[in-house]
């Protein structure tokens, strides 16, 4: 880990990035690469170009709660103290995006529980192009 040199990894290893920082400081450190919104859970990701290591830091409700590294042969985890409930709300998300992606036929059934998934972590649904119309 001491071989990455990423703004955000030196930031956690030295102590200046911990569980608790804001959000703001974060973004301080670095610009991430590609963010997962979720509401009140964001996942920010700093994946240097062209290299294999990822950087993956979490926040709910704008506070660092995780923070891991690694590559395709290692990984390290700083902390993580995600609480569980955002943690299942963020996996079903992302479990029933994937499903409604994969069998678009099921998507009635399953909108409605993603919707509630997340509406739990503050996101409110997207309208439905028939609601968008006059």
């Amino acid at each position: 880990m001491r071989s990455v040199s990423s703004p955000v990894v030196v930031a956690l290893a030295d102590g200046s990035l911990a569980v608790g920082s804001t959000r703001r400081q974060l973004l301080a450190f670095d610009t991430p690469s590609w963010t997962e919104d979720y509401g009140r859970c964001k996942i920010d990701g700093f994946t240097p170009e062209r290299d294999y290591d990822r950087q993956t830091v979490v926040t709910v409700d704008d506070r660092v709660v995780s923070a891991h590294v690694g590559s395709c042969t290692w990984q390290w985890s700083f902390f993580d103290e995600m609480p569980e409930d955002v943690a299942e709300s963020v996996g079903s998300v992302r479990g029933l995006r994937y499903a409604i992606e994969l069998v678009p036929e099921h998507a009635g059934i399953l909108q409605p529980i993603l919707d509630a998934e997340l509406a739990s972590l503050d996101v409110r649904p997207a309208a439905s192009a028939q609601e968008s119309e006059p």
